[in-house]
């Protein structure tokens, strides 16, 4: 849900649900009287386009932070004001040598924040009216007239301006001189189209183009167009770098606090839990040689251990079920222990009866299991198959069976 607001009279409004389709529309005696609407989420300030200026620059760099470094130097001899009192907006895609940029003054976008903050809204972001302007898929061109004499203009890819009626000649010949290079270039040999939604205005201003001309009924004002855009507003916001909200700055600024905190407590718990890491690390070695010196000395016959604990358990295993094994055993034990010690896994039980070794193992999840399941296909010399598995005390257990080929 957002609530779009003009800035300036008449004081229209218009709320949205979130799927961004209108929900409600009205218009306010003043701009304080924005409490009566009844209505919570991002508020958008609506301004003017004709208090925006859209520049054109060609600049070899796509840096973000180098284009507006260099930016307002390169517009210094096509503005007349004072370049310090101006602000630069980028718009459009970056990655192009022609880069257009939304030009605004200083000073007015205070005086829209100031009347805004004295009617207590706090604004999210402020975009012109031209932003919401939709844009026709099948022509070249877009072209919208409002009510009050102003003409709404779409070209190219994302260029969008908002000049008045009578100047529109003016940018119907500077359009048709240029349509033929673009045309030739990016239209093939089809004739370029303009898309209007007042084909009879459009012949009374005297329009003289050799474009074709579509008619488009979208409405004459920027209430019509919100949530038909084809752009997301976000890429006209004059809210950002000096006039970011401090609403936005001190959450990201919390944020970046309590980031900070959190990754402390992160260091201290993995500096803490390495410490017993390296004990038990050490405890588990002293564990292994212990049972390689009992296996020694109760099973002498035994010349390779491979797996102490569990060669140990399997014979403990033999003897209670009275049986001896063999060979077979120790062949499939030695080619499982280099997967075994290398995976990230506990042995809970093995059992070996009939020439095939059953054992259970707990792994963290799924993707580990699956990974050691392929892993043990690719033994040589084995039959392995995955006999069951199951979630036991938030790890997987599974149940392997190994046989000699």
């Amino acid at each position: 849900m957002s609530i779009y607001i003009h800035l300036e009279p008449p004081f229209e409004y218009l709320v949205t649900d979130t799927n961004g389709r209108e929900k409600s529309r009205g218009q306010l005696d003043k701009l304080e009287d924005v409490s009566g609407i009844k209505a919570r989420g991002p508020k958008i300030g609506v301004v003017p386009g004709q208090c925006i200026n859209i520049r054109t620059v060609e600049l070899p760099t796509n840096n973000k932070k180098k284009i507006a470094s260099v930016l307002p130097n390169t517009l210094e001899e096509e503005v007349i004001e004072d370049i310090d009192s101006l602000f630069f907006r980028l718009i459009g895609p970056l990655n192009q040598k022609v880069k257009h940029t939304m030009v605004v003054g200083k000073e007015q976008l205070k005086l829209w924040l100031a009347e805004s903050e004295r009617a207590g809204i706090r604004l999210d972001k402020i975009i012109p009216d031209f932003a919401l302007m939709p844009c026709h898929e099948m022509a070249d061109y877009s072209l919208l007239f409002d009510e009050v004499g102003y003409a709404y203009i779409h070209e190219e890819y994302f260029y969008k301006k908002k000049i008045r009626q009578v100047f529109l000649d003016l940018w119907a010949n500077s359009a048709n001189r240029n349509s033929g290079v673009q045309i030739s270039s990016t239209l093939s040999d089809r004739s370029s189209s303009i898309a209007c939604n007042d084909k009879v205005l459009l012949g009374q201003l005297g329009f003289a183009t050799d474009m074709d001309v579509v008619s488009w009924f979208v409405g004459k004002s920027w209430v019509d167009w919100v949530g038909r855009e084809h752009r997301s507003i976000a890429e006209f916001n004059l809210l950002e770098g000096e006039f970011t909200p401090r609403h936005k700055v001190e959450k990201y600024g919390g944020m970046k606090f309590a980031l900070l905190v959190c990754l402390l407590a992160i260091f201290i718990r993995i500096g803490s839990d390495g410490y017993d890491y390296i004990g038990l690390i050490n405890r588990d070695n002293q564990l292994d040689n212990q049972i390689i010196q009992l296996f020694s000395e109760t099973f002498p016959e035994v010349e390779r251990i491979v797996n102490p604990r569990v060669q140990l358990l399997n014979k403990i295993s033999q003897i209670k079920n009275g049986s001896h094994g063999g060979d077979e055993l120790l062949v499939i034990l030695s080619l499982l222990s280099p997967i075994t010690h290398s995976s990230n896994i506990e042995l809970e039980s093995m059992d070996y009866r009939n020439n095939e070794l059953a054992f259970v193992c707990l792994l963290d999840n799924f993707s580990s299991l699956d990974h050691f399941h392929q892993r043990l296909k690719h033994v040589d010399r084995l039959d392995i198959a995955l006999s069951s598995s199951g979630s036991l005390n938030g790890k997987i257990s599974s149940r392997f069976v190994a046989k000699l080929k």
